[in-house]
């Protein structure tokens, strides 16, 4: 039977099993064996009946029985001479080849070249309770990212396995240098022809990213963070689950041959997604002023606000996501400018912040001067309708006009001269401030 693995990763995991192992085996030891039977049968037969022939001739003739015993005894010997010279010849093949295989993939001395041999060849016959619990094929676990034991040769001659993962593990399996399938945590078996490329950990990987670039402007920045890389889940409502740990066997091929084909091994799969981390924000800086990177007000936001974060985490996803992976988060741990550039940086801002805080203050100034003014202005006004209205009481109409004409004339005067207003709010007059006529005052 030709395995082929099924083009739905939800069904790699239990695409071959024990059972079809056992069934496998008997075929195989059978279309070895039986041709050898039919060929060493024939000269048993024919040497049976030689000595069946002989027997009765000896009989016949009424010969000793010294001489029927010897001839019995070759008659025997010519039987089994075919199946000793079989099993021989067997064992002879089965050592040539097991040195072969040694010598081939520089197994060490440790590997038992009889047993791995023979398990290849004949695999392990279906046998009915309780031999079947003892009849076995050989274990492997997964655990740690790592095969236990960790000198097994099922990694470059193949199966057959069983296959026990750990939770957070996965085995990339092969077909002559190929993809065959990914397994994950539970039982899987390991077929005569597959072999492990790779064993790795899929819980998520915490890296630290440094990145190295240059701004429009020709600045050079060190950046150092730590992001968390997930393998992406089958879907949404599954990174949302209480599961410990998610796997997906779709999105660790995709990890995996990432990985490989950047030259990294299977297992280094978060590194090589560090990787893609790396690039993407290098082009977020180089594509950026200092300022724009540093300064909240600038164009495109400050580096380490939360809406650039998002934005940069975004990015990286939509890239990493292709092959698999995701970012769950990016934290920038510190940010590296050269001395000279630091110094100037800090004596700009410095100046910025003075500028801006001298501006505030001048506001102030001014916003007080007006408050002051206005109150002038008000106190003014109350005292020439108080005026106005003592006179009226005095029956001074005709005097009464005239009188505050010219008293409102002297007091607006005096709120335009800004001597007179600096005089009497304090000892100097901020540039730009402009007093306003009581006049215009309601």
């Amino acid at each position: 039977m030709r395995f082929k693995y099924s083009i739905d990763p939800k069904e790699w995991q239990t695409s071959y099993t024990e059972k079809q192992a056992f069934a496998d085996s008997l075929q195989r030891a059978g279309s070895l064996l039986l041709p050898v039977i039919v060929i060493a049968i024939i000269p048993i037969l024919f040497a049976v009946f030689c000595l069946l022939t002989r027997l009765e001739q000896a009989v016949a003739e009424n010969l000793s029985d010294n001489y029927k015993i010897l001839l019995i005894i070759a008659g025997f010997a010519l039987i089994f001479t075919p199946l000793i010279l079989s099993s021989l010849i067997f064992k002879h093949l089965f050592k040539t080849a097991g040195t072969f295989l040694k010598f081939f993939y520089a197994l060490p001395d440790s590997v038992n070249m009889k047993k791995v041999v023979n398990l290849r060849v004949y695999g392990r016959p279906p046998m009915p309770p309780p031999l079947s619990n003892l009849i076995k094929f050989p274990t492997i676990k997964a655990k740690n990212g790592k095969l236990d034991p960790s000198e097994n040769w099922q990694t470059q001659i193949g199966g057959p396995a069983n296959l026990k993962i750990d939770p957070g593990n996965a085995i990339y399996l092969e077909r002559g240098n190929r993809f065959s399938r990914v397994v994950g945590q539970g039982d899987a078996f390991l077929e005569l022809h597959e072999t492990i490329k790779t064993v790795l950990n899929t819980c998520p990987q915490i890296e630290e990213i440094i990145v190295t670039a240059w701004t429009k402007d020709g600045i050079r920045i060190d950046i150092k963070a730590k992001g968390e890389f997930f393998m992406t889940p089958n879907s949404e409502k599954d990174r949302e689950g209480n599961e410990l740990y998610e796997y997906n066997a779709g999105a660790t091929r995709k990890a995996v041959e990432e990985a490989l084909s950047g030259g990294r091994e299977g297992h280094e799969w978060s590194k090589s997604a560090m990787g893609k981390a790396n690039g993407l924000l290098g082009e977020y800086i180089a594509s950026r002023y200092l300022e724009e990177i540093f300064i909240a007000s600038a164009n495109g936001g400050q580096l380490l606000s939360t809406e650039t974060m998002r934005e940069i985490l975004k990015n990286i996803n939509a890239k990493l996501q292709v092959n698999g992976v995701s970012l769950a988060y990016l934290q920038i741990i510190d940010v590296e400018l050269p001395e000279e550039i630091k110094r100037q940086r800090i004596r700009i801002w410095e100046t910025g912040h003075a500028t801006h805080a001298t501006v505030t203050q001048g506001e102030v100034k001014a916003y007080q001067l007006r408050a002051q003014k206005r109150a002038l202005a008000e106190m003014a006004r109350d005292m020439v309708f108080t005026l106005a209205n003592g006179l009226d009481r005095m029956g001074t109409t005709n005097f009464t006009a005239k009188l505050l004409t010219s008293i409102y004339g002297v007091i607006n005067q005096g709120m335009k001269n800004p001597r007179t207003y600096t005089n009497s709010t304090s000892k100097r007059m901020p540039d730009g401030v402009e007093s306003f006529p009581l006049d215009e005052e309601t």
